[in-house]
């Protein structure tokens, strides 16, 4: 899973680089444009778990979330071929990643079988 989640956000992280890259964002501008949108999915999907355990508003991290999603999606379309075929096989880094950040918060946030203490028996006085 961690490999999966790796290899997508790194592929997903150079398209965003390359199409910042290519439309004025000279240098280390283009990184962190990167760091920055991918970043945001991983801390959107955390402040939701976050938010979800202490049953407050999804609202905003879940709209964060959907935007960086897709953002990233787009900068990964951009670089496609201009086909179906293309446009889906750009998607994926992005989608990938989505998925493997869903699965491993998920994994975390998931509380292990609750053990009830065990009681003693009472004490009989012999």
């Amino acid at each position: 899973m961690l490999t999966i989640g790796g290899a997508a956000g790194a592929a997903s992280f150079t398209h965003v680089h390359n199409v910042a890259a290519s439309h004025g964002q000279d240098g280390w501008l283009a990184w962190a444009d990167a760091i920055v949108l991918e970043l945001m999915s991983i801390a959107a999907g955390l402040e939701l778990r976050y938010r979800k355990r202490q049953h407050a508003s999804t609202r905003f991290p879940a709209t964060v979330l959907m935007c960086a999603v897709t953002l990233s999606i787009a900068a990964q379309v951009v670089e496609a071929e201009q086909s179906v075929i293309g446009w889906i096989a750009a998607a994926l880094p992005a989608v990938g990643f989505l998925v493997m950040t869903k699965i491993a918060l998920n994994r975390a946030a998931t509380p292990g079988p609750h053990r009830a203490a065990a009681i003693p028996d009472p004490v009989v006085p012999v």
